[in-house]
């Protein structure tokens, strides 16, 4: 950990001092057993071979040259070897920050190093067994300090977490782990939870991270507001209301088909959800009339098979909208082209089957007037849609990104998916394979991106102004 926050916070404040003062504190070079951390051992990263490393300057060699001596003298007049110099930082920051040159400024330390006779480097794990902690220590609240004091963050992120900026974010976070609270105490499916709150993980990630004025990724021009990727992750957490609403519909289990039209992901546009015994789905109709996703209920398990909503939203905070860079996001029946096309929506019949008609009102499209019909049925875990073109379209591209328990994707990788034949084209995961199956006059197109994060896409050309396609979903 940062060797500042062995430092504490209370009254008198020496973390205070130490960030203002620079004083060179032994203490900060010794382990510390943390207090009721069930044994942990606090290892300090020196913050001065941190700002110097790799040694690029004249100045950056004395610095190091001065800290590692200052051990030595250390060691020599007190008797006691248990001081350790440690640096440590982001990966991140030599991919992003070194730049070209950092690779070779980095071996030269390394090679000066091993002819420095007086610097034993060690292994972590045999000097740490050899060397008992100094203490015990009490760990307050803290982080680095060009994030607590230069970025303003604060030592626990409280000033970007409370900013007025982010409130809208908090809320959306707060409100669906709520929901999803609430949903895994009543017994809702399992898995379908698991994933809910992976969605959740995933999008509180740097929490209410805010562009600093400096740094690698600092913005004298837009600092002290939210970064543009942070919203977009958190904005994303309400996918979470879906799975934990097709969790809790899977477990109460409901009969017949059903559809509905109202805000299930709270994103401020309605949605069309379609529900039967064994498949939930939501459709965008502001959107492109797509299935942004679609689970399955089978074998006493609730899998996702359409959509990637932990994949990246890039800047996008829009809920549902297609995402064009990169291409991604594209869910089912997406029409090339066409896929954040505005439709207008019915429920034509629900029961035994649900009946939902889709029409295309996007003014100043070449697909105005284009009609969708979805149809679910409780029989069988199949997805029907019938096409009917507009005059101004003699053909038409349609994707859709087949993601076959996405759960395990996340968990496994998306190697464990493998091609399926039988049912037209599809993809299978261990226990769960879904296809798309085209109809007359349909010719398989390469997509232009055949994995779209943990999904893979097929693309489908129609040259018809009728067509029908299904989606079809089985166990394994």
């Amino acid at each position: 950990m940062d060797d500042r926050t062995l430092l504490s916070t209370r009254d008198p404040d020496p973390r205070s001092a130490y960030d203002k003062e620079n004083r060179w504190l032994p203490e900060l070079y010794q382990t510390h057993e943390i207090e009721n951390g069930l044994g942990l051992v606090a290892l300090p990263i020196s913050i001065r071979l941190r700002h110097s490393i790799p040694p690029r300057q004249h100045q950056d060699w004395e610095r190091v040259q001065a800290e590692l001596a200052a051990l030595l003298i250390q060691t020599a007049s007190t008797g006691d070897t248990s001081y350790l110099a440690l640096y440590a930082d982001d990966i991140e920051k030599v991919t992003g920050v070194w730049n070209d040159d950092g690779p070779g400024y980095y071996e030269n330390f390394i090679r000066w190093l091993s002819k420095s006779e007086w610097i034993q480097p060690v292994r972590l794990p045999d000097w740490t067994a050899a060397n008992a902690p100094a203490g015990v220590r009490h760990i307050d609240v803290g982080t680095f300090a060009e994030l607590a004091r230069e970025f303003d963050a604060g030592e626990g992120y409280e000033k970007w977490f409370h900013s007025e900026a982010w409130v809208p974010y908090r809320e959306h976070f707060e409100m669906t782990q709520r929901r999803v609270t609430e949903a895994k105490s009543k017994a809702a499916d399992p898995a379908l939870i698991e994933l809910a709150e992976k969605q959740l993980l995933v999008s509180n990630w740097e929490t209410a991270w805010h562009t600093p004025a400096t740094g690698a990724h600092g913005d004298p021009a837009n600092s002290g507001a939210p970064s543009p990727w942070a919203r977009s992750l958190t904005s994303h957490c309400r996918h979470a209301l879906v799975t934990a609403e097709a969790a809790s519909w899977f477990a109460g289990g409901g009969r017949g088909a059903h559809a509905e039209i109202r805000d299930a992901d709270a994103d401020g546009e309605p949605d069309v959800v379609v529900k039967s015994e064994s498949l939930f789905a939501l459709i965008s109709p502001r959107w492109g009339g797509r299935f942004v996703s679609l689970f399955h209920f089978a074998d006493a398990r609730g899998v996702m098979v359409i959509g990637n909503p932990c994949d990246d939203w890039n800047f996008l905070e829009d809920l549902n909208k297609f995402m064009d860079i990169p291409r991604n996001h594209p869910g089912a029946f997406a029409d090339v082209g066409f896929e954040n096309d505005e439709y207008r929506y019915h429920i034509l019949q629900q029961g035994n089957r649900a009946l939902i008609e889709l029409t295309n009102v996007e003014k100043a499209s070449p697909a105005l007037g284009l009609k969708k019909t979805y149809v679910v049925d409780t029989s069988r875990p199949v997805l029907t849609v019938s096409y009917r073109l507009p005059p101004t379209l003699k053909q038409i591209s349609v994707e859709c990104a087949l993601s076959p328990d996405y759960l395990s994707l996340l968990r496994y990788g998306s190697e464990i998916m493998k091609p399926v034949n039988g049912h037209g084209r599809g993809f299978a995961a261990p226990h769960v394979a879904v296809a798309l199956e085209p109809g007359l006059d349909a010719d398989w197109e390469q997509p232009a991106q055949e994995w779209i994060g943990h999904a893979r896409t097929l693309r489908l050309r129609i040259n018809r102004a009728e067509f029908q396609l299904k989606l079809r979903v089985w166990r394994l």
